[in-house]
């Protein structure tokens, strides 16, 4: 069993945790991992108004960190995103600052090779996936 509730999907009901991703061509439990950490915005940018006061504006967005990634989790990964885009539109489950957990519609982004990620020995690593325009879900079954 999963520790944390990090879950992809192509559609909201179709939600799978990370660390099964990959899970029928892994023979090792520690070979498919979840996120060790994550960042959640509340909002796009942040203003101020004439008063003086500040104020968020735009889509919540969230990043997910990998320390280390098997191969066969990655491709099921970004499985979701597609061949050949560089983001597609998915539906998440991911932590808030609060602990809590929440579904999202979001776009996915595709990682870049030297940037959010690195290949060394036959593993990735130093991994980071950005969601962008988190839209919230309802809870399917009431949560």
């Amino acid at each position: 069993m999963s520790k944390y509730r990090y879950e992809v999907g192509a559609a909201q009901a179709a939600l799978l945790n990370v660390k099964e991703l990959g899970k029928t061509t892994l023979t090792h439990d520690w070979d498919r991992v979840e996120p060790y950490g994550m960042t959640f915005q509340e909002f796009t940018v942040y203003r101020q108004s004439a008063s003086g006061k500040e104020f968020g504006d735009g889509f919540p967005a969230c990043e997910w960190t990998f320390d280390t990634m098997h191969p066969s989790q990655m491709s099921a990964l970004l499985n979701y995103i597609g061949t050949g885009k560089q983001s597609n539109t998915v539906y998440i489950r991911t932590r808030l600052r609060d602990g809590t957990y929440k579904p999202y519609e979001a776009i996915m982004h595709r990682p870049r090779v030297g940037e959010d990620m690195e290949y060394v020995n036959n593993r990735w690593h130093n991994i980071t996936v950005r969601f962008t325009c988190l839209v919230e879900q309802e809870e399917l079954g009431g949560g």
